[in-house]
């Protein structure tokens, strides 16, 4: 076990790793000054590189440096590895920077007075109680961030974290239950150390690995992000529509409707009142049609002033009523963007698989043959898909009797 654990060893090799990791991050920031996480990790790992060699090398250095200067240095890693995630999720403050200092700090002043200054127990629970203040910090910042960026890396992030406070706590109940000399100072090196030792190797190993993974993950999560949504409205664009519709379609389910909209006179809106007032008219109406539909749900602006909603598990009648309470609510919006307020209306086309098909081509030709319909019938209406009959190929209108109306 001493052979196969030997401390000096793991630590030499741990500060080996760190250094590696750190060079590997400032590389990063330096192609990329906006990515100040990497460059606040690559301090991180540094700290952790020096805190390994100061422990590989306490027999040989005063207890001064192999004491003071090695917690700062611990401390000081994972301060700064806390504030790399604040600015890694964007949300880091001007009194984060501060705050990742403070363990340090605080500890060197505590570790001066009595009986800290004379008790290596009680100087080993302060740095113990410190780590996990910064690691239950850092996974309260990845758990609120993680349904925003489902990055696959946090979860693995999570559990690592989750490890190393249990081995934290066992380091904690260690001194509890089998406290060490006081007058040492350093910890004796045992099993337990070797054990705490390799496993804090072995986290410096993994939480670097993760973090360099985390911003290439952020990096093709950007890519497909503007792969997909349409820069104005945030929505799905139609590459992304088509996709995830026809994937759907292809498992053939049993009711699904789509529902095409056309903002009325959007031309006039761009000509009479600028480009400006037509993008406040489409990030109106997005909002708005995002407040009607469900989870499971596509949404997406497919053309200019063109919008696609398909439901799955939608029959046409239901359709029919979601995008008649959309055109209903629309009404009520004024837009206040320009000296005259702007009112806005639209018109809808609405089909079925029931009617077409799982195709999306024959789904798509119907819902938009209804749209022209809604405009040829005077715009500000929905009209549905029927299928032709020989008494009457018309799409039915909000203007037919009611008994065929909804």
């Amino acid at each position: 076990m001493d052979l196969f654990l030997h401390v000096r060893t793991l630590l030499v090799v741990g500060a080996l790793v760190g250094s590696c990791v750190a060079a590997s991050l400032l590389l990063i920031w330096a192609a990329d000054r906006g990515k100040r996480h990497a460059l606040a990790w690559a301090m991180s790992f540094a700290f952790a590189a020096l805190t390994m060699i100061l422990s590989s090398l306490r027999d040989l250095i005063s207890p001064l440096v192999s004491v003071h200067l090695t917690n700062v240095a611990l401390l000081l890693s994972y301060g700064f590895s806390w504030y790399g995630y604040r600015q890694f999720f964007g949300v880091a403050r001007p009194r984060d920077l501060p705050l990742a200092l403070a363990g340090s700090a605080v500890w060197l002043t505590l570790a001066h007075l009595s009986p800290l200054a004379t008790d290596l127990n009680a100087r080993v629970a302060l740095t113990v109680v410190f780590i996990l203040v910064y690691i239950g910090a850092i996974a309260a910042t990845v758990v609120k961030r993680q349904d925003i960026e489902a990055l696959p890396s946090l979860t693995l992030m999570q559990a690592l974290l989750v490890v190393h406070a249990g081995v934290q706590l066992l380091r904690l109940s260690a001194l509890v239950v089998a406290p060490a000399d006081p007058t040492l100072t350093a910890p004796p090196v045992d099993s337990l150390t070797r054990l705490q030792v390799l496993e804090a190797v072995i986290f410096a190993i993994f939480a670097g690995l993760l973090q360099l993974t985390l911003i290439g993950q952020r990096a093709e999560w950007r890519f497909r992000q503007a792969a997909e949504t349409d820069p104005l409205t945030g929505l799905a664009n139609r590459r992304y529509f088509l996709d995830r519709v026809e994937t759907l379609l292809r498992q053939r389910p049993a009711e699904a409707a789509l529902i095409i909209f056309d903002i009325d006179h959007f031309k006039t809106i761009n000509d009479n009142h600028g480009h400006l007032a037509g993008d406040a008219a489409l990030m109106a109406f997005a909002r708005l049609v995002e407040h009607e539909v469900r989870a499971t749900d596509v949404l997406a602006r497919i053309g200019g002033e063109e919008f696609a909603l398909f439901l799955p598990g939608t029959t046409l009648r239901e359709g029919r009523l979601v995008a008649n309470r959309v055109r209903r609510r629309l009404r009520d919006i004024t837009l206040d963007c320009t000296s005259q307020p702007i009112t806005l209306s639209v018109s809808a086309g609405v089909a079925s698989i029931a009617d077409t098909g799982s195709a999306y081509e024959a789904l798509y030709r119907a819902a938009d043959s209804a749209l022209y319909a809604a405009k040829r019938a005077g715009r500000d209406r929905v009209c549905q898909f029927d299928p032709p009959e020989p008494a009457s190929d018309e799409p039915m209108t909000d203007d037919m009797p009611p008994s065929l109306a909804v």
